[in-house]
């Protein structure tokens, strides 16, 4: 999680609507504290009006406690906590539910995700109605593996989602990540029926086929330290 923030050199202006940044949580004690402190030092830079949502997901260690002691102090910092271990598709359906904000995307609580080039590009909302974090590597047998950080079990199974997508329905889709931004009116008018999910593209891509209104933009996942 050693990740630079955006400075505000590159941010620029404010921006004139405000932002919920999602996250879940599952025996994350020794993250959840700086996740929520680096949150805070993104969402800052780029919008006056913010909030971040916490799932707390059955843990065993000390991630609730923690979480709460930041709360104390942070009245933009929302935590919740489920009755138990309900894994990353209840999650997403839960924390979309709970945004009150204009837009709302997700970070990993172990900051897996480059998203300065996102936050970066925020003003692009005025012409996308979406901004999907993707994998540049460059699409051929060798570059959709390509200077992956996940192992090849997971790299197979994101790549074979990936090209049944394109097939299936016949989509110019690139190899997305889990960093989406999205309008909190839309992404909460779609049903997600079932938590099977993973907090990935998968709502975009339906978004796209109804809307063709996305801007697909770099987010480069980062091996998790440790």
């Amino acid at each position: 999680m050693s990740q630079a923030s955006p400075s505000n050199q590159v941010m620029g202006r404010k921006l004139p609507f405000s932002l919920s940044l999602l996250g879940w949580a599952l025996n994350e004690e020794a993250s959840v504290g700086e996740y929520i402190e680096k949150a805070e030092q993104c969402l800052r830079q780029v919008t006056d009006d913010f909030e971040v949502i916490i799932i707390e997901d059955g843990s065993t260690d000390r991630t609730w406690e923690i979480a709460c002691e930041y709360q104390k102090t942070r009245p933009w910092l929302r935590v919740y906590q489920n009755e138990g271990n309900r894994g990353p598709g209840y999650n997403t359906k839960r924390a979309i539910s709970l945004a009150t904000k204009d837009y709302l995307f997700w970070q990993t609580v172990d900051w897996a995700y480059d998203i300065r080039e996102i936050l970066a590009s925020l003003g692009q909302v005025a012409k996308y109605e979406v901004l999907q974090g993707v994998r540049l590597a460059p699409v051929s047998p060798l570059g959709i593996f390509a200077k992956r950080s996940d192992n090849f079990g997971k790299a197979l199974v994101s790549v074979t989602n990936y090209l049944l997508i394109r097939f299936l329905f016949r989509l110019p889709l690139r190899d997305y990540q889990n960093v989406t931004v999205y309008p909190r009116a839309l992404i909460q008018s779609v049903t997600l029926e079932t938590e099977l999910l993973h907090e990935s593209g998968m709502p975009a891509q339906g978004l796209v086929a109804r809307h063709d209104h996305q801007g697909d933009l770099g987010a480069l996942h980062q091996a998790r330290e440790g």
